[in-house]
């Protein structure tokens, strides 16, 4: 697990804004901090913006074939309440401090992004710390984000496009991972549990995996 003090640590070095005029190049800097994140710096102080982009190696590639779509699971779980704030309390605490925050599970790695006012960089520090963490899983947010993939893959089972590339992926891939639905299936959403998803948060979250 990712502790909240290296976090704080990785966010030291983005104090300064993500937008950039087209015409403008910026000197990108290559940083290894001293408990070993890398981090590729980038500084405009034209706008008072932090933005942090970042990926743990792993991913969907960490979904046996029983458990297809825990990856995916898991990143739209961890903004659903982490640490003290269950989801009503988190997504308050974004919205109020005009943070975005987002994840996704891709095939080889869970990338995640921050962006904020500068002025409310600990506050969004504390924020994505928690959410990897301490992720809280509760039970009411799970059957929630559940529901709504669900309803997601029956929708993509109807798309001639989707069927057609899993199709393909299959032909391609054989038992692999890539040949695999990143949400899952019907069946393998149905066993998914939060017993589940804090294993895969405390395999996926390891600093020696991560890039800033």
């Amino acid at each position: 697990m990712i502790r909240k003090s290296l976090l704080m640590l990785s966010f030291l070095f983005f104090t300064l804004g993500h937008a950039v005029a087209a015409e403008k190049v910026l000197d990108i800097q290559e940083i290894k901090t001293d408990s070993g994140i890398n981090v590729w710096l980038a500084e405009d102080h034209s706008v008072p913006v932090v933005a942090v982009d970042y990926s743990f190696a792993g991913g969907m590639a960490y979904d046996s074939p029983d458990q297809t779509g825990r990856a995916y699971l898991l990143s739209i779980m961890l903004d659903e309440g982490a640490g003290e704030r269950d989801s009503q309390a988190f997504q308050k605490a974004l919205a109020d401090n005009a943070i975005e925050m987002s994840f996704s599970a891709g095939r080889d790695a869970f990338n995640g992004s921050m962006r904020t006012l500068s002025r409310n960089t600990d506050m969004a520090a504390a924020l994505l710390s928690d959410a990897l963490n301490v992720p809280r899983f509760d039970a009411d947010a799970l059957q929630r984000m559940k529901n709504a993939t669900e309803a997601s893959i029956k929708q993509d089972m109807s798309s001639p496009d989707w069927i057609a590339a899993r199709s393909f992926n299959g032909l391609m891939f054989g038992d692999d991972a890539y040949a695999r639905p990143g949400k899952g299936t019907l069946e393998t959403l149905a066993t998914l549990n939060a017993k589940n998803l804090k294993a895969l948060a405390k395999q996926q979250f390891v600093k020696e995996n991560l890039n800033v």
